[in-house]
């Protein structure tokens, strides 16, 4: 699980972090990164399909208008 000191050094603190727990081929979903602008966090999306036995499940990240 990723907490909010995870994300205190920014993305080039959070790369390494990632990189260091060999977690790649575990999905991470997380709601408020732009991805795009981050190519050491290619494996961070904003959603995320997962087959679990004979269900399809969908996990997407969501924000409150209230977060910050």
């Amino acid at each position: 699980c990723l907490g909010n000191h995870e994300f205190e050094d920014g993305p080039e603190g959070l790369a390494p972090f990632l990189k260091s727990k060999n977690i790649s081929s575990i999905p991470i979903v997380v709601a408020n990164i732009n991805t795009e602008e981050e190519p050491s966090l290619t494996n961070i999306q904003p959603s995320t399909v997962l087959t679990v036995g004979e269900h399809t499940i969908g996990v997407i990240g969501y924000l409150t208008p209230d977060t910050k």
